[in-house]
C-alpha cells in the first residue's frame, strides 16, 4: 500500500483506488479510441496527443499495479524510464508549441507586408 495512504479512513483509500482505475482506463481508452478513428501519426499535434496520454497511461499503471504488488522487480528502472519518457513528451511539447509559434508571426509578418 502506498505510504501516504495508511492514515486514510477505508473510504478514502476505495476513492484513491477508483479514482486510479478510472485515470487509468480513461488515458488507455483515449490512446485506443484515438488510434482508431484518427490519423494521429499525421500531424504533430495528433503525435503529442497520443504520446502525452500513452505516458500518463503508463504512469498510472504502473502506480496502479504498485497498489497490488509493491515489491515488483525492477521497479526503479521501470519508474525512471517513464520520468525520461515524460520529459520527452514535455520537451516535444515544447518543439510543436515553437514551431506553431514560429509560423504563426512569420504568417502575421507576411500578412502585414502584403499591401
Amino acid at each position: 500500500m502506498i505510504n501516504w495512504m495508511t492514515g486514510l479512513p477505508s473510504v478514502g483509500k476505495l476513492l484513491v483506488y477508483a479514482l486510479l482505475a478510472e485515470g487509468i482506463l480513461a488515458c488507455w481508452a483515449f490512446v485506443i479510441l484515438y488510434s482508431i478513428l484518427h490519423k494521429w501519426w499525421g500531424n504533430q499535434f495528433g503525435r503529442h496527443l497520443v504520446a502525452l496520454s500513452a505516458c500518463l497511461g503508463a504512469f498510472l499503471t504502473y502506480y496502479g499495479l504498485l497498489v497490488f504488488w509493491p515489491d515488483m522487480p525492477a521497479r526503479d528502472t521501470v519508474r525512471m524510464v517513464l520520468f525520461v519518457a515524460l520529459i520527452l513528451v514535455i520537451n516535444q511539447r515544447l518543439w510543436v508549441f515553437g514551431r506553431y509559434e514560429y509560423a504563426r508571426r512569420r504568417a502575421d509578418r507576411d500578412t502585414s507586408t502584403k499591401p
